[in-house]
């Protein structure tokens, strides 16, 4: 298990925007990411403002708990094997550990109740940027296909004023971003 404050602003991009941007960093390689999104048929989770997702990337799946918390949010992270996937999957069985734990102990949710609400798959190109990360991300969900760039980052006027930076150098303003990918998703069930 492992936990960490995320702390990121995001900024939607359209189309051209994110053509601009990818063509300029064309010897980055982007690389595919599935998010499955999990919660009670009650949306419980969501309704706590938290998050829970599993993450699958080259091959391997990591199940992340977001919690909010000051100005970022706390990542309670799990890595877990493909058959432990399979079974969340298959049988909705929920893997034991911190994550369980915090769920039922703090958020009072049980654990039975949780089922596979959906994917997002991305496509996302990172920069590493004034010690910070930018992500370039093409996004695609229950037929919807978004465009947006974040950047983590130690606090958020420092995100801030760094992403500013970043998208100035390609003419690009930053917007008030549609909420995570999680609300982007939800609002589409």
């Amino acid at each position: 298990m492992g936990t960490n404050v995320e702390i990121e602003i995001k900024s939607p991009l359209g189309k051209e925007e994110y053509d601009k941007l990818i063509s300029s960093f064309s010897d980055k390689k982007i690389y595919t990411q599935v998010n499955y999104y999990f919660d009670t048929k009650l949306l419980e989770i969501i309704s706590k403002k938290c998050g829970l997702r599993m993450r699958e990337k080259d091959g391997r799946f990591e199940l992340t708990l977001k919690v909010p918390q000051g100005e970022g949010k706390l990542e309670i992270n799990q890595q877990i094997s493909d058959k432990i996937a399979k079974s969340l999957f298959d049988k909705n069985i929920f893997p034991n550990g911190s994550i369980a734990k915090y769920l039922q102990d703090v958020l009072g949710i049980k654990i039975d109740q949780i089922s596979c609400l959906g994917t997002l798959t991305t496509k996302r190109l990172d920069i590493p940027y004034k010690n910070a990360l930018i992500s370039i991300d093409e996004s695609s969900f229950n037929n919807i296909i978004d465009y947006e760039i974040e950047i983590e980052d130690e606090s958020l006027s420092l995100a801030n004023k760094r992403l500013k930076e970043f998208l100035s150098q390609f003419d690009i303003q930053i917007k008030k971003s549609p909420g995570s990918k999680l609300k982007r998703f939800i609002k589409t069930l």
